[in-house]
């Protein structure tokens, strides 16, 4: 197999880009590099210019920002799927209480419990503003 060179000069391709992730990610998760930090260090290291340390920082937290919302819909489901598992054992042991809290609780989660709003200033009377701009 042939042995990738680290190439003198600005022009990488995407699998270097890619061995290079981890190193970046290190950059800017354990060291907390700023923005600014990021660009500077990553332009001097790899000698890209500070546009490509800018759109490599781009892409890092977009590819974070994607990861963490995945894992936190998988958190969501596990999370309902024991208030399903939680009702179930409520019905077969006869606990109507639990029951009644546990839908009470997939109620708000669904957004199904939404309170009626009342307007209290104008007694459910149409508000009527009139401007008069004639000075």
């Amino acid at each position: 197999m042939k042995e990738l060179k680290r190439r003198k000069g600005r022009k990488s391709n995407q699998i270097e880009y890619e061995q290079r992730i981890p190193e970046l990610l290190h950059m800017m998760i354990v060291e907390h590099l700023s923005y600014n930090e990021f660009i500077r260090k990553v332009a001097e290291y790899y000698d890209v210019t500070k546009r490509t340390g800018a759109n490599w920082w781009k892409d890092l937290r977009k590819r974070l920002k994607d990861r963490y919302e995945q894992e936190g819909e998988e958190i969501i489901q596990e999370q309902i799927q024991r208030y399903f598992n939680l009702y179930q054992m409520a019905e077969s042991k006869g606990n109507t209480r639990v029951m009644r809290e546990v839908l009470a609780d997939l109620n708000n989660l669904y957004g199904l419990n939404k309170p009626n709003k009342v307007d209290l200033t104008s007694g459910s009377e149409p508000i009527k503003i009139n401007l008069v701009f004639d000075k």
